[in-house]
């Protein structure tokens, strides 16, 4: 060792060595021995930690134990430790949420893609002249629930009722009737077409 690095060493302070974390080693508290007890003692569950239960799986004197824990603030320590592991723990679950969450939107983005692909496909298929494809009205009625109860959905309002009736206790014929009756309401009342 130089000269310049021993005069050093032999003035670092004791706030220069004191540890980053409480729960670490101190080196001005911690002796080999009170550090082995005070990791000990730090590492049980905080419902089993005792002065009394270190003294016993150390096999030391509980007055020793109970010196060492005093002089190295264990309880303070401890505690530290503790609600450092709490954070460690609530920014995993965080993290773990996060990633599940993007997931899920990805998941549905995808298959709103393949919703939204279907859907044109259909719209397309309706609108061709001389189509022959049509939605019976019960179909009609699925579509016009899903829609809107989707857009309230995403516009954030509750989508427990949508002011759409539970309509599937109707049969298609009474169905077709009521679709005949709102079309002669609005006066574009098409001639029946056999389904």
């Amino acid at each position: 060792m130089r000269a310049a690095e021993k005069v050093r060493a032999e003035t670092v302070t004791e706030a220069e060595l004191a540890p980053e974390h409480p729960w670490e080693r101190d080196p001005v508290l911690d002796t080999d021995e009170a550090w082995a007890a005070f990791v000990h003692f730090r590492d049980l569950p905080p419902s089993e930690r005792s002065r009394q239960r270190v003294a016993d799986d150390l096999k030391l004197g509980l007055n020793t134990v109970a010196k060492m824990s005093a002089r190295g603030l264990w309880r303070l320590r401890a505690h530290a430790y503790d609600q450092h592991q709490d954070r460690e723990v609530c920014r995993i679950r965080l993290a773990d949420r996060r990633k599940s969450a993007r997931r899920h939107v990805d998941l549905a983005m995808g298959l709103l893609e393949v919703a939204a692909a279907e859907t044109q496909r259909l719209l397309d298929e309706v609108r061709k002249p001389g189509a022959t494809r049509r939605l019976k009205p019960r179909e009609i009625i699925q579509l016009a629930e899903f829609g809107v109860r989707y857009e309230r959905l995403v516009r954030g309002a509750v989508t427990d009722r949508v002011g759409v009736e539970d309509l599937t206790k109707f049969t298609d014929e009474e169905l077709g009737m009521a679709e005949q009756l709102r079309a002669k309401l609005e006066g574009t009342i098409e001639s029946p077409s056999a389904e």
